[in-house]
């Protein structure tokens, strides 16, 4: 969890079954400021898919990375073995029918 201004930011992780979509949170969107209303991306994102009505999977930002910040640092191997983590891991939800 990431602190923004003193308070925690992110979403809370989840695994729904079925969900409409998966939300794989970023790095720039824990760390960066709220906009002018004071949400973080995070929290506007899952504001905008409750009032579409949509069921999200959250996934555990802290346990999961894209890879990106370690290839820009030229630290290929890190990313690609974090970056391979996470793609397993969703295709374990997808197996797991956890993904429509």
């Amino acid at each position: 969890m990431i602190r923004r201004y003193g308070r925690p930011h992110g979403a809370a992780s989840n695994t729904l079954d079925r969900p409409d979509a998966i939300y794989v949170q970023t790095c720039p969107s824990k760390t960066l400021g709220a906009g002018r209303d004071g949400m973080s991306l995070d929290e506007v994102v899952l504001s905008l898919a409750q009032r579409a009505g949509l069921r999200l999977t959250v996934i555990d930002s802290d346990a999961y990375c894209c890879g990106q910040p370690y290839a820009s640092k030229g630290f290929h191997d890190a990313a690609h073995e974090t970056s391979s983590a996470l793609i397993n891991h969703l295709l374990s939800l997808k197996s797991g029918s956890a993904i429509r």
